[in-house]
């Protein structure tokens, strides 16, 4: 089963909140420069909790608008299935099968169909546009809320 577009911006949302850098001088470069931008927030005049939400906030930002613009990019040619018919997939997948594979004809037929299904979408240029708008699309109401949120934390000033 296919993970539908938002569960996927989501899990890559949160990726991007949770992964870090993994060595201790990158944990120590990324712990400094938030700390300079929270610093520079309390010099604005931000207490210390509003200062690390607004940079909180802004990496959210930054995060969204990035995965916002590799939306555009194009899967590589080598990625995607190549143009094939479903008995040329069958055939293939015979081929490839060692005989001790033991596969009754219905899951091949539903393998088959998988892989047709998946040539399908890598070699039909509208729908991949379609996937590419939707995910644009779904990813801007998601920075509208970051948006949002970033303001929000920069009138919270006191």
């Amino acid at each position: 089963m296919m993970t539908s577009v938002s569960k996927l911006l989501a899990n890559r949302a949160n990726a991007q909140k949770s992964a870090g850098p993994k060595s201790k001088v990158g944990k120590q470069a990324s712990s400094n420069l938030k700390a300079e931008l929270v610093n520079d927030a309390r010099r604005l005049g931000y207490s210390d909790k509003d200062a690390a939400a607004l940079v909180d906030a802004s990496y959210t930002n930054r995060s969204v608008i990035l995965a916002k613009y590799a939306t555009y990019v194009e899967q590589p040619i080598e990625g995607r299935m190549p143009n094939m018919t479903m008995e040329k997939i069958e055939e293939l997948l015979e081929w490839w099968m060692s005989p001790e594979v033991k596969v009754t004809p219905r899951e091949l037929r539903y393998i088959v169909k998988l892989h047709f299904n998946k040539v399908k979408k890598d070699n039909d240029r509208v729908l991949r546009l379609r996937r590419k708008i939707d995910a644009h699309r779904k990813l801007t109401r998601y920075e509208q809320r970051a948006v949002n949120r970033l303001r929000r934390a920069a009138k919270d000033r006191k």
